[in-house]
């Protein structure tokens, strides 16, 4: 048995998801943004492409004024989410998300490798990291969601509209597409220094 420094200790969980915060037709219309957003930045080149980390393409649902209003829904739902998996699992301080990242598994061999998203940017620490699943499962082949706590990964949910959350500094991967097309939102939780 453990000795434990105060008696209000609370376990860390590893990673935790919520089913169905968005439905398939709003799936459908944030993969629609995310299309729309990839285009307007492909001058500014938002395919992500070095063969030994990822293979992907990415855009942006910035939170200025005037982009706001198109994807405030997006981070009131991922915010609702964030707060309901922190509280019943992590019981971290945060305190804002990071810019939602659209990102497209969209060639056969698109992937991004074992990597953590830890980081301090200046305004805090990131603390949580989540993607939310915006394909169907029949939709393609491969890119799987892995977390690895231990030698063997553990493989995230699939179904679409679901939100998969896990601590920043935990090793993971999407494992390469073998066919089809893998869409997903991911967004990083700030906060302060851990004490």
């Amino acid at each position: 048995m453990p000795w434990f420094l105060k008696y209000n200790h609370v376990p860390d969980e590893r990673w935790a998801f919520v089913e169905n915060i968005f439905t398939k037709e709003e799936c459908d219309e944030i993969i629609n943004l995310g299309k729309q957003k990839s285009l307007e930045e492909a001058l500014i080149s938002n395919s992500v492409s070095d063969d030994s980390v990822r293979v992907t393409n990415i855009s942006w649902f910035k939170t200025e004024k005037e982009e706001l209003p198109k994807y405030e829904w997006i981070y009131r739902r991922c915010t609702d989410a964030v707060n309901l998996i922190n509280e019943k699992y992590f019981k971290y301080d945060l305190t804002f998300i990071e810019e939602l990242q659209f990102t497209a598994y969209d060639k056969k061999g698109s992937f991004y490798g074992k990597h953590i998203d830890a980081e301090y940017d200046g305004l805090g620490y990131r603390k949580l990291s989540f993607t939310i699943q915006l394909s169907e499962e029949k939709s393609y082949k491969g890119g799987s969601l892995c977390m690895y706590n231990s030698g063997d990964p553990d493989f995230a949910p699939k179904e679409i509209g679901t939100f998969v959350a896990f601590p920043s500094w935990l090793l993971h991967e999407v494992t390469p597409v073998i066919e089809g097309e893998r869409y997903s939102l991911v967004g990083w939780v700030n906060g302060p220094r851990f004490k």
